[in-house]
Parts: C-alpha cells; sequence; structure tokens
C-alpha cells in the first residue's frame, strides 16, 4: 500500500482561509459587505461555522482511490 502525506498550512477556519486566499489568487483586494456577495465557496463553510457544526476536510488521491 502506498501512502502520500502531504502538509498545507491552512487556518483552522475554513471560511478565514479561503477568505485569506482569495486576494492571494487574485491580486485584488476584496470587500463584502453582504452574505450575498460571498463566493458560492465560502457560503457553505459560513453556514457550517454559523450553525456551529463540525467539519472535516478530506481529500482523496483519484488515482489512488479509484483503482482495485
Amino acid at each position: 500500500m502506498k501512502t502520500l502525506h502531504r502538509n498545507h498550512i491552512r487556518e483552522a477556519n475554513q471560511v478565514a482561509d479561503i477568505l485569506a486566499k482569495s486576494p492571494s489568487m487574485s491580486g485584488n483586494n476584496i470587500f463584502y459587505y453582504s452574505f450575498q456577495h460571498l463566493s458560492k465557496g465560502v457560503k457553505g463553510p459560513f453556514q457550517l461555522d454559523k450553525w456551529q457544526l463540525p467539519s472535516i476536510r478530506r481529500r482523496f488521491d483519484k488515482a489512488i482511490f479509484f483503482t482495485s
């Protein structure tokens, strides 16, 4: 069995992590004034934080995951 470990530095809060990455990816400062202005990738984690529900990040390597 092959195991691959990668370490990515991330914020513990998914919303903060996504919002911190967006200016560095686009090169522009972005201001959000309401929930409707947030991108789709932020709205889901935002609702989970608002409802105080836990979320787990999982990522599968497709090459390893789909082989039998």
